[in-house]
């Protein structure tokens, strides 16, 4: 399929025909898949370690070199949405690599790896930045050779819900503290002392469940003296969980946490849990194997990234993954088949066996892949070590409050994220924290509030990714507090019409509203949904009253994407043209789009969709061989 440009991404519903009007499918849906680069094309020619999405869509890239395009001796940068350099952004990290970065609420990044210096300060291996990539002079954790002689390493910082903040790699000692290779710092960079915890090698990535414990994977065999290959579960005071013992035979570079609690588990390792499993295993909470889940993967794996939808895009050194050919970059599906979708080519160097190589993957809050590491070429499109790939899927999030409950629905390509934080505000500028979200089905939830109609929400979700798994960002949303539909009760717009029980709603344009019909007061049932528009309020009728003693209703917001308009009835020739009903939910504006060769579509009719059916008629059919029909919203 040819002409395919971003914007048609998505579902739609589609029928064919013959001439003569006979069906030659049922109603099907389309999808359109596009997994290639977009613009973004800053050129650099070192391998890029970490990219990290703020969520002003300028994206922080950490290298592995230091002669990268345009900041010779520069190890950290910017880029702006566009791919051009942020000159405003450089913190003049010197004398190593930065292999990690973790962006925190107030807009501050901390920063690991192995250099020497910022803005031509010593400060080794951590550090914090301030939101415009200048030194805080006020951060200065000391960090120790690792076992008293090797240069240390900081691979992965994550940062805990109460703001502490969590470091791992391979050193003696941090700011002091007890703990060697993972330690825990207060928020001004001092030892926490109620942490304590010594692997007796490096730990390469950490993540944390839903009850504050803590994973940890890398080279160690033991910690605190107690036998663990590999992989661990931690306390939060740092101790040994003694239940929790899968064990790798070799090494684990990747942690992450997924909804229901499993474990996804990569690195370079043959065995997970006593089970063969090559370099990608999933654990289910109590450290068992999910035998369920066995994607072979040929080579060992750097980094992961989760979609909402439970896709895991999958970045490495490897030309096999589930049993298809990839080439360091794949997706598997959430049951860990190959998704035959994502397929795109990565070339490297043809004087270097050992690339393409993918160090770092990450999702931006709109669904697209950054991608980095050591190439030069993606999809016969020359880039340097640096990517992003549009996506086929859509990625949706809504935001929504009734002023009680405030619920964050995230679905598609959008990436996963384990913790959520709600706040609300009435300048944009100071916001009030309202409290973490729980987990519902497709999102989160936060419940028992008592907040004004307009009033400002803003949702962070907190995702981690990049190399090792040792980066990590938030992503937000913003949105108002919708006043609720209501019922308007009065003599001239309450009561019966026609035999049936009917009133008029009065919602906000814009609204989708839910109305809901109960006999008990107990269990409701949802049995009109509605887009409020601006021409009028909702004119409801029950054409079930009469099957009841008594019926109770309510109205209230659709909660989540409105389903989209579709094909209904049967379709054929009438009034000299091929017809048929398109159905959805009333108040929306559907357009049917009409083509020749799946190519060209044109908008040959608008509609604003009521309660029944609207019937199409296309008389056009009548001199053409073959066409096309589908639908999309009017956006």
């Amino acid at each position: 399929m040819t002409n395919v440009a971003r914007f048609d991404t998505g579902a739609y519903s589609a029928l064919v025909s013959t001439l003569f009007g006979s069906a030659l499918s049922t109603n099907a849906v389309l999808t359109v898949n596009v997994a290639v680069p977009d613009s973004l094309n800053p050129g650099t020619v070192d391998a890029v370690d970490v990219l990290a999405p703020q969520p002003d869509g300028k994206i922080l890239v950490g290298f592995s070199g230091s002669t990268n395009y345009t900041y010779p001796s520069q190890y950290l940068m910017r880029l702006n949405r566009d791919g051009s350099v942020d000159p405003s952004f450089n913190p003049g990290a010197s004398g190593g690599t930065v292999w990690c970065m973790t962006q925190q609420p107030d807009g501050n990044i901390l920063m690991g790896g192995t250099f020497a210096t910022i803005a031509g300060q010593n400060q080794s291996c951590l550090a914090r930045l301030h939101s415009d990539g200048s030194f805080d002079t006020t951060f200065r954790p000391a960090i120790s050779l690792f076992l008293g002689i090797f240069h240390p390493v900081v691979t992965s910082v994550l940062l805990q819900p109460d703001g502490k903040i969590l470091v791992s790699g391979y050193f003696d000692s941090l700011a002091g503290g007890s703990s060697s290779n993972i330690c825990r710092l207060n928020l001004d960079g001092s030892a926490d002392t109620n942490f304590l915890c010594n692997p007796d090698n490096d730990v390469r990535a950490m993540a944390m469940q839903s009850d504050s414990n803590i994973l940890i994977g890398g080279d160690f065999t033991s910690v605190n003296r107690q036998p663990r290959n590999h992989i661990a579960r931690l306390a939060p005071d740092g101790s040994v969980d003694p239940a929790f013992n899968p064990g790798a035979d070799n090494h684990i570079y990747c942690l992450m946490v997924q909804p229901d609690g499993r474990i996804l588990v990569a690195g370079q390792f043959e065995s997970l849990a006593a089970t063969t499993q090559n370099n990608l295993g999933r654990l289910n909470a109590d450290g068992s194997l999910d035998t369920t889940f066995s994607p072979s993967v040929n080579n060992y794996i750097n980094s992961l990234a989760l979609q909402a939808d439970g896709k895991i895009i999958v970045g490495g050194f490897f030309s096999s993954l589930a049993g298809q050919a990839r080439t360091s970059l794949g997706q598997l599906n959430p049951d860990g088949t190959a998704d035959t979708s994502f397929f795109p080519a990565v070339s490297g160097l043809t004087s270097n066996v050992f690339t393409p190589e993918i160090q770092c993957v990450a999702l931006q809050a709109d669904g697209a892949l950054l991608v980095g590491g050591l190439f030069t070429a993606v999809n016969g499109q020359p880039r340097d070590c640096i990517a992003r790939l549009t996506s086929g899927d859509r990625a949706s999030q809504y935001l929504s409050s009734d002023g009680h409950t405030i619920t964050w629905l995230r679905q598609g390509t959008t990436p996963e994220v384990w913790r959520t934080t709600f706040e609300t505000s009435t300048d944009r500028t100071n916001w009030m924290t309202l409290g973490a979200g729980s987990r519902i089905a497709g999102g989160w939830r936060l419940a028992g509030l008592c907040l004004p109609a307009n009033a400002t929400l803003r949702a962070r979700g907190f995702t981690s990714g990049p190399y090792y798994q040792g980066s990590s960002w938030f992503v937000e949303s913003i949105a108002s507090v919708l006043a609720p539909p209501m019922i308007v009760a009065s003599d001239a717009t309450f009561g019966p019409r026609s035999n049936q029980f009917g009133f008029i709603v009065s919602a906000v344009p814009g609204q989708a509203v839910v109305i809901e019909a109960s006999t008990d007061f107990v269990h409701w049932l949802p049995v009109q949904t509605n887009l409020a528009t601006s021409l009028a309020s909702i004119m409801f009728s029950d054409s079930q009253t009469g099957l009841f003693p008594y019926r109770f209703y309510r109205a209230k917001l659709y909660v989540g994407n409105l389903p989209p308009p579709a094909f209904s009835g049967s379709p054929g020739f009438q009034a000299g043209g091929f017809g048929f009903y398109l159905g959805g939910v009333a108040g929306q504006t559907v357009i049917v789009e009409a083509s020749s060769d799946l190519q060209i579509w044109n908008a040959i009719s608008t509609n604003i969709l009521t309660t029944a059916p609207i019937y199409f008629n296309d008389p056009a059919t009548q001199t053409l061989p073959q066409r096309f029909y589908r639908l999309r919203l009017y956006q």
